[in-house]
């Protein structure tokens, strides 16, 4: 057990010393003799965790990409597009020291827009299923648009210094996809077709 709990504040010493030198030079230039020393830790140990700094990035992104993950899920579940994007939204603001170094200049600035890509075949599933008269290739498209730009929101966010908080972020992103989405109305003027209750 003490082994376990040394193990792990090794590693979490060894990425917070990574995130903030990512702050000071894009990843490509950090050595991972800079990060031991930042973090009083030996090479040896280093690679006893990680394979080089590359991996060490990955394995912080891909510890932060299955909380968003998740987060998504429970959203779909519970029927809510308002719960689904303050949930992520909560959790980029409790990772605020992890996502503002993934997501600096010297960062993975791409890395929010794979993270909502895991809910387009969902999402463009649901459209389809409220609008049969809509083709894929088109509901892929205007998935496309919108997670961008709610990915660039929340970027802008977090550079900002996340002075909203994320239900307010949620709510800004909640209305710009439904007065989007509502230009896709049929002439009937049924319900707009993103199939989750808004509140």
């Amino acid at each position: 057990m003490k082994s376990d709990r040394r193990v792990t504040y090794t590693k979490l010493v060894l990425k917070k010393s990574l995130l903030e030198i990512i702050h000071e030079k894009p990843v490509s230039k950090i050595t991972v003799k800079e990060i031991c020393e930042k973090a009083d830790i030996n090479r040896a140990t280093f690679y006893a965790h990680f394979n080089d700094v590359y991996d060490m990035l990955d394995q912080i992104e891909n510890e932060l990409y299955e909380t968003i993950k998740r987060t998504l899920d429970k959203g779909w579940r519970a029927n809510s597009l308002a719960e689904l994007l303050t949930g992520v939204c909560t959790d980029i603001k409790l990772n605020e020291d992890v996502c503002k170094a993934i997501l600096s200049d010297n960062g993975d600035k791409d890395f929010l827009n794979r993270a909502l890509f895991v809910a387009q075949d969902k999402c463009v599933s649901d459209w389809k299923t409220a609008a049969p008269e809509a083709d894929t290739e088109t509901l892929e498209k205007i998935y496309t648009f919108f997670s961008h730009g709610s990915a660039a929101i929340v970027l802008s966010w977090v550079r900002s210094g996340m002075k909203e908080s994320p239900k307010e972020i949620a709510s800004f992103i909640e209305q710009i996809t439904n007065r989007g989405l509502g230009l896709l109305q049929s002439d009937t003027k049924e319900k707009p077709i993103w199939p989750i209750s808004i509140g």
